[in-house]
């Protein structure tokens, strides 16, 4: 008796774990489709210059998009996102250069700032929010 008991309790059990398999292999094919063509990845990009008494111009990637005055900033400009060279340079004191990185589908703020004790000049990075919050 104990042997009938012990096969189909057995056999339960096997088809038991043989149905949740199968319901848990089940694909949804309900989604949406991840895209493969990444060309339209977007991020906008402000540059704040927080160096006293000296107008920065500023380059990405070797491209020129702006002077802006001591405690002055740029609009946002849309660049492709990822990772770009970007230049600071003034007519006095040191040039900031960097590799930063520009994330996709965020409004970023780059502030240039100095540090007041050893004068070094440098990126400060601050997410403002997405790109679609206009």
């Amino acid at each position: 008796m104990t042997k009938i008991i012990t096969k189909k309790l057995l056999s339960l059990i096997l088809s038991s774990v043989i149905i949740m398999l199968f319901i848990s292999s089940c694909v949804d094919t309900d989604v949406v489709n991840i895209p493969t063509n990444f060309t339209d990845l977007k991020s906008k990009v402000r540059f704040v210059n927080q160096v006293a008494g000296a107008d920065a111009v500023v380059s990405v990637e070797g491209t020129q998009v702006g002077t802006i005055p001591p405690d002055g900033s740029s609009s946002y400009i849309e660049f492709a996102a990822g990772r770009k060279r970007v230049t600071a340079s003034y007519s006095s004191g040191p040039n900031v250069e960097d590799n930063l990185s520009f994330d996709t589908d965020y409004k970023i703020t780059f502030s240039i700032v100095e540090d007041p004790v050893t004068g070094e000049r440098y990126f400060q990075k601050n997410l403002d929010g997405y790109v679609w919050n206009d």
